[in-house]
């Protein structure tokens, strides 16, 4: 690896191929300071037009930003609890909140961008105070988030709850990918189902303890699941397993680039009160960088673009200029 800065190490072999690594100097990377005492959530729309930033604040504030220029565009306000989740629905017809007072927000994406303050449309009731995923799925008319030992599947056209799918333990971790919902199971199963049928049609085993965490490709060609210390990549289609990556720690916030070819993680270090970026090609099992920092908690809140790489610290937002 070699030493760009104090807190940011990149492969030497990769340097030169990818022109990005040589240009992440001190001039690419920018900090944007937010009016949160923490930044605790962020996501971007997938037209890559809006930025929602929540955290905690005095009046329970989203601040809603145009991505390209970073200006403030509207403030909308949730409930009496805080916000923790941020989410656009996959063509942005919504955006959704959730909130530490049992509930998940929704609001539509056109009267915010109309509205100063828009009220949000529909409360959601959830059975914890913190929801790890939510998920829209089916071209947006459905809503899937966690409870005790089952799976709740809102159908947000119908105004009514369309399915609960049992699975007999809290689900620690779920992706949901043209209908098939995967799913880590106990141990080291990873399940996956049909949604409509309510049928598990696969299974995957993995020669570990416990599997943390799952994310599934935009095409649904495979999967990355993470553990202590690993990372694995599976074929969706037989179960096979494509490729083994170990790390030092705990991969945690997993998430795919759009393309698919990068993954980004982070493992904390509380000996040195650090948290430690990764990026890792998928294509070549090859580290691309880490880079040390302070993240915004309780997860790491990430967003690789084609030309950006936006993730949250404490109280602001820092930007990479990349060019991929």
């Amino acid at each position: 690896m070699y030493q760009i800065s104090d807190n940011l190490l990149v492969n030497s072999q990769l340097k030169e191929k990818y022109q990005w690594l040589n240009e992440l100097q001190d001039q690419n990377i920018s900090d944007f300071q937010i009016n949160l005492f923490r930044v605790w959530c962020m996501d971007i729309s997938n037209d890559l037009s809006l930025m929602a930033v929540g955290g905690i604040s005095k009046d329970h504030t989203v601040f809603i930003y145009n991505q390209h220029s970073m200006a403030l565009c509207n403030q909308i306000y949730v409930t009496s609890h805080q916000v923790y989740l941020l989410l656009f629905s996959q063509q942005d017809k919504y955006l959704c909140a959730g909130c530490y007072g049992k509930q998940i927000l929704l609001w539509e994406v056109d009267d915010i961008k109309q509205i100063q303050n828009a009220k949000y449309k529909r409360v959601i009731q959830t059975e914890f105070g913190v929801i790890a995923r939510i998920l829209f799925f089916d071209n947006e008319r459905k809503l899937c988030f966690q409870g005790q030992s089952h799976l709740f599947i809102i159908d947000l056209e119908m105004n009514s709850q369309a399915k609960i799918i049992k699975i007999n333990h809290k689900p620690q971790s779920f992706d949901i990918n043209q209908s098939k919902l995967f799913e880590v199971g106990k141990s080291s199963v990873i399940y996956i189902r049909d949604i409509c049928k309510d049928q598990i049609i696969r299974f995957i085993c993995c020669n570990v303890s416990q599997l943390d965490e799952i994310v599934v490709s935009k095409k649904n060609y495979f999967l990355v699941a993470s553990s202590h210390q690993n990372i694995f990549c599976f074929n969706t289609i037989n179960g096979k397993l494509l490729r083994k990556s170990r790390i030092f720690g705990r991969a945690q916030s997993i998430k795919l680039s759009e393309d698919d070819k990068f993954l980004t993680f982070v493992s904390m270090q509380a000996s040195v009160q650090l948290d430690y970026i990764h990026i890792l090609n998928l294509e070549t099992d090859q580290l691309l960088l880490k880079y040390a920092t302070q993240l915004s908690q309780p997860t790491f809140i990430n967003k690789m673009m084609p030309k950006k790489f936006i993730f949250g610290k404490i109280n602001s937002i820092e930007i990479w200029n990349l060019i991929l």
